[in-house]
């Protein structure tokens, strides 16, 4: 399944930075551990008041390799993990469920 990937705060930017470089090496080394990175991680800025830099990433993946991610970064990003389908996909089941 495929996800957006949001990246609602950086809780310690130090544990970021000594823990990136690992994790993105150990999923290029090992492409089946992780989830597949299909649009890169990006950065915005919430432009609400007090808003932060934000980021997000397209991936995808299975719910075990989605909850190694997320235990391997624990404590450093907080994600939110957002399903997403193709609009095609969608009306198609949606027609299927009407019958």
């Amino acid at each position: 399944m495929k996800y957006i990937v949001f990246t609602e705060t950086i809780q310690d930017l130090e544990k970021v930075l000594e823990k990136a470089p690992k994790l993105f090496a150990d999923r290029e080394k090992f492409p089946g551990k992780y989830p597949k990175l299909l649009f890169p991680n990006h950065t915005f800025l919430d432009t609400s008041p007090g808003g932060k830099w934000k980021g997000f990433a397209v991936v995808e993946g299975t719910p075990e390799q989605i909850a190694k991610w997320v235990t391997d970064v624990d404590g450093a990003w907080s994600l939110k993990y957002i399903p997403i389908v193709e609009t095609a996909l969608m009306m198609e089941l949606h027609e299927k469920m009407k019958k």
